[in-house]
């Protein structure tokens, strides 16, 4: 079997993953139902955007913000369950195995191939079911945010508690969610980086909007420097992409020594806001 039709059987077969749910299979076929209203279409591959230079207007590819925060980041326990659902995927698909076998030059002709039939393995093994389910809880506060009451309404049931914890913590720290920054693609040129926030937000601080991110993973122990770094760069963005994609406008006054973090870990019902340290977090972004 070929490596084409090795990933075109994994698009038919849902990851098994640790016992995938009814209600997680649920939460991603709605997410394939309700794409996001602001689509991202800058993204050039290979960890990076493809934006115009704000001062010359000629094409440019520039650093993924995530990608460039996740270099200070401990990857040891990640790498050490990716090479579990790595093995478990081939054990669970012994064809794999075989295909694997029978590469001529895994280190050299073959290496694509190679990489492509590994991490097949890995995501029939659930490696990317956690990621898959948390930017479906991303997709529902968007349409939320925007005002998509069908594709609310449409949220499989098991899921509304995510949504309705999220809305009560928005609500006890009087924060306000300003519509019309959901989802906005910025550019650091100091930094070299481009990314998307999530959100804006005005609240009991003053005047100056923050920073917010949504993480959906199940604990906030690791990677806190790397999200602050993330928020920073964010932060210190002088060029916000336009809607329509086709120019720059300015960064609003946003605060740039806090930002927040809500905490939201899928089917959790709990939602949790943290405050991160912007200064600290731009250091270690020039760094």
């Amino acid at each position: 079997m070929s490596v084409a039709e090795l990933n075109r059987q994994a698009e038919q077969t849902p990851p098994p993953g640790p016992a995938m749910s009814d209600d997680e299979a649920a939460l991603l076929a709605w997410a394939a139902q309700h794409p996001g209203p602001r689509l991202e279409e800058a993204k050039a591959g290979n960890g990076r955007y493809r934006l115009p230079d704000p001062n010359t207007g000629k094409p440019a590819t520039w650093t993924r913000t995530t990608t460039l925060v996740g270099t200070v980041e401990d990857t040891h326990n990640l790498q050490k369950w990716s090479k579990r659902r790595l093995v478990l995927g081939l054990l669970e698909h012994p064809h794999l195995a075989q295909r694997l076998a029978e590469l001529a030059d895994p280190d050299g002709s073959d290496k694509q191939a190679f990489a492509e039939i590994t991490d097949l393995a890995e995501h029939l093994a659930g490696a990317s079911l956690g990621r898959q389910l948390g930017s479906a809880i991303h997709l529902a506060t968007e349409h939320l945010h925007l005002g998509d009451g069908k594709a609310i309404d449409a949220l499989p049931e098991a899921f509304r508690p995510d949504l309705q914890a999220y809305e009560a913590c928005l609500a006890s720290h009087q924060l306000e969610v300003r519509p019309e920054y959901v989802e906005r693609v910025v550019l650091c040129p100091a930094v070299g980086a481009a990314g998307k926030f999530d959100l804006l937000v005005a609240g009991p601080w003053g005047p100056k909007l923050r920073i917010a991110d949504l993480k959906t993973q199940k604990s906030m122990e690791f990677g806190v420097r790397k999200i602050a770094a993330q928020l920073a760069v964010y932060a210190q963005s002088p060029h916000l992409r336009t809607l329509d994609g086709t120019a720059y406008e300015p960064m609003p006054d946003v605060d740039r020594e806090v930002g927040l973090v809500l905490h939201l870990p899928v089917g959790s019902g709990t939602a949790t806001l943290y405050e991160v340290d912007l200064v600290a977090g731009w250091e270690t972004a020039q760094l």
